[in-house]
């Protein structure tokens, strides 16, 4: 998406006026960011100066608005003028955007502000909006599956309840879930990872309920419990997230971390990438399975089939 400067909102009069220039804006899918660029020129009487060290001077950043003009996310990334910007002076900034989530249609106002001072927009200036119609994050909608090593039996477990679902499961799908043996996952449990990376997370979890005599596997039913259905959608879920799955940009550096009652976990704290942990999708685990993945050495569970 690519602006023409005559077509750009005219500039105010006063001091602090400011003319766009210029803009490229990529496609956008939610959740994920992009590079974009914006040209602005300073039409006022004053000189733009950079941020100093307490933050103080001029900034680009957005506003993501629906068509009504009512704020979703009030404040994106904050990108500093490179220089001193004198009257007549123009720069192109680079500026990082996430796609808002979910999907869908959206107004995205570019605007400078003077930090400790005012938005330019407070001062008389247009922002630069651009109707955006933001796209699912998942250009290929398909799912594979990890099943890490352990006894036969329960892998087999596991492979038939994949073969049972209703979203199939692929060798090589755009998405990569990791189960442990014995993991039975609900029957909508593939269409509803596939909904919520395409909803814009990057990293899905869900929830564990085990199955059999609840008198037996003590310690295993405590560690699991935060997971324990039934609950809903708890986008920055604080704890791990429990046989996770995760979209094909964020595979290369976000990794599988330390078992949750031998069940792979992938801790998104550190992180800024979108993660969700949805109690609608679902895993059954029988607790005599439970047991015998929590008893296999780490350095086996950590590896997938």
């Amino acid at each position: 998406m690519n602006y023409r400067p005559e077509t750009a909102p005219p500039p105010p009069s006063g001091p602090l006026a400011l003319e766009w220039r210029g803009f490229n804006v990529p496609p956008l899918r939610a959740g994920v960011t992009e590079r974009a660029e914006v040209t602005v020129r300073n039409a006022g009487t004053v000189t733009w100066q950079p941020p100093d060290a307490s933050e103080r001077g001029v900034w680009l950043s957005f506003h993501w608005l629906d068509r009504f003009d009512n704020p979703i996310i009030w404040e994106g990334q904050r990108t500093p003028i490179p220089h001193a910007l004198a009257p007549g002076e123009e720069a192109t900034l680079a500026t990082f955007i996430r796609g808002p989530i979910p999907p869908g249609p959206y107004r995205l106002a570019f605007d400078l502000v003077d930090e400790g001072r005012c938005w330019f927009a407070e001062v008389g200036n247009r922002p630069l909006q651009l109707d955006i119609d933001v796209k699912p994050r998942l250009a290929e909608r398909t799912l594979s599956a990890h099943v890490m090593t352990g006894p036969a039996e329960l892998v087999s477990a596991t492979l038939r309840a994949l073969e049972q679902q209703e979203e199939p499961i692929q060798d090589d799908g755009s998405i990569v879930v990791h189960l442990a043996p014995g993991c039975v996952p609900h029957g909508s449990w593939s269409r509803q990872i596939l909904e919520a990376h395409d909803s814009g997370y990057g990293v899905v979890g869900g929830s564990v309920r085990l199955t059999g005599s609840r008198f037996r596997g003590r310690a295993i039913r405590a560690n699991l419990r935060p997971w324990s259905p039934p609950f809903g959608r708890m986008p920055n879920w604080r704890l791990p997230l429990v046989c996770p799955s995760t979209a094909p940009d964020v595979r290369a550096w976000i990794a599988i971390g330390t078992p949750v009652a031998g069940l792979p976990t992938i801790d998104m704290t550190p992180h800024a990438e979108p993660w969700i942990c949805d109690g609608r999708i679902r895993i059954d685990l029988p607790i005599r399975a439970a047991q015998q993945v929590d008893r296999l050495p780490v350095e086996t569970r950590s590896t997938p089939a």
